[in-house]
């Protein structure tokens, strides 16, 4: 069954995770998608930004193993999106991704757990550092909006 290049940008983008649920992903690829711009709630998604990036990995998954990533109802109803990104050292990637429909209703985060998770793993596989200290004041946002509302 033939291989579909995938850019992962939540958590899904450890490669370790992937093999955690029984999926066989080949070498991640650390790559950044331009004009677009990542969006935190109890998962993530991304939305178009024309000037923004988002970090993630490209890793290649058969149609049967992305089936079952995407089965679960927390994930059922992100749809695939064709796109071209890029490595760090600026080689154009075709790939897919993963993301929410537009005007899809997203509830923000009840707490930062999912950011702190997600800034673990960007750390963990060498993510750019100020992609890095992105997610950080993320999930420091998240923190304050939850002690404000208290």
């Amino acid at each position: 069954m033939p291989s579909i290049k995938v850019f992962y940008y939540g958590l899904f983008m450890d490669p370790d995770l992937l093999k955690q649920q029984g999926l066989n992903p080949d070498k991640h690829v650390i790559a950044r998608l331009d004009n677009f711009q990542l969006l935190l709630g109890e998962r993530a998604t991304m939305i178009p930004m024309l000037g923004s990036e988002v970090w993630g990995t490209v890793m290649s998954l058969n149609e049967q193993e992305i089936k079952k990533l995407y089965s679960p109802p927390s994930v059922a109803d992100y749809k695939p999106l064709k796109i071209e990104c890029y490595t760090e050292n600026g080689d154009k990637l075709n790939a897919s991704t993963y993301i929410l429909p537009e005007g899809y209703p997203l509830s923000p985060p009840k707490n930062a757990d999912y950011a702190k998770k997600l800034l673990t793993i960007c750390k963990k596989l060498n993510i750019p550092p100020f992609y890095c200290n992105h997610i950080s004041a993320m999930v420091r946002a998240i923190e304050n909006k939850g002690k404000a509302e208290k």
